[in-house]
C-alpha cells in the first residue's frame, strides 16, 4: 500500500492547524515471485492478495488464461504454487477478481 496525503490542514500536537487534507490508501501492484526448485519452480506473493487468481497460458499476449487450481500453502505470508518445468512456454500471472 501507498499512503497519499494531500495537501490542506489538520490539528498538529499543540492543536494548531498543518499541512493535511486527506489520507488516501491506493494499492500497489506487486510482482509475482519465482524461484527453481527441484526438477520445477515456486511461485509466490503476498498471502495479503486473497482478491487475485493465478492464472496460466502459452502465450503471453493470449487471450486463453487459465485460471490455475489452488489451494495455494501459505508460507511466511507469502501464497505458494509448486509446478514442474514442462516443454512447452507457460507464463503466469496474478489477475484481479
Amino acid at each position: 500500500m501507498v499512503i497519499v496525503v494531500t495537501g490542506g490542514r489538520s490539528p498538529g500536537d499543540d492543536g494548531e492547524l498543518r499541512g493535511m487534507r486527506d489520507i488516501f490508501l491506493m494499492p500497489v501492484p506487486f510482482a509475482l515471485q519465482w524461484q527453481r526448485s527441484g526438477n520445477g519452480f515456486e511461485l509466490s506473493w503476498p498471502g495479503y492478495a486473497t482478491n487475485y487468481v493465478l492464472q496460466v497460458s502459452p502465450r503471453v499476449d493470449g487471450t486463453n488464461w487459465v485460471e490455475v487450481p489452488g489451494p495455494f500453502a501459505l508460507q511466511n505470508g507469502r501464497f505458494l504454487a509448486t509446478s514442474e518445468v514442462v516443454g512447452t512456454n507457460q507464463f503466469f500471472r496474478l489477475r484481479q477478481k
